[in-house]
């Protein structure tokens, strides 16, 4: 769980504040959510598997990306077929924060949601063929 430690250390260190922690339930399953000035970064556990994900913290009720989606953004990675393991969403989160954190400024925000719902439906279209072929 190094990871964690490391993501959470970052996210306070760059000002953002746990705004909601679950209790685990009998499962393990929980959620901590961090929130700053222009992301929202929550990290999720459920029956085990975990994952990051991220949120514009200007939106009341934000929809959620997942970290490949803002890696393809970024890194213009657009190959889905292979899931990214918490540990390297944790570091690529780690790695890109300063970019990620400016995607959902109040300027780039409207065009990187676009883009990012254009990737999920790339990631639907891509991961269907590969499901179905």
């Amino acid at each position: 769980m190094e990871f964690k430690e490391e993501l959470y250390a970052l996210l306070f260190s760059k000002q953002l504040t746990l705004v909601a922690s679950s209790t685990p339930s009998a499962d393990g399953s929980y959620a901590d959510t961090f929130a700053g000035k222009n992301i929202m970064v929550r990290y999720v556990s459920i029956k085990g598997d975990e994952f990051v994900c991220v949120g514009c913290a200007a939106d009341k009720k934000p929809a959620w990306y997942d970290i490949a989606l803002l890696r393809a953004l970024l890194l213009t990675d657009n190959d889905f077929r292979k899931p990214m393991l918490v540990e390297e969403q944790c570091d690529f989160l780690i790695s890109a924060f300063v970019g990620i954190n400016e995607l959902f400024s109040k300027r780039n925000a409207p065009g990187a949601k676009m883009d990012l719902e254009a990737l999920k439906a790339l990631r639907l279209e891509q991961l269907s063929g590969f499901i179905g072929g």
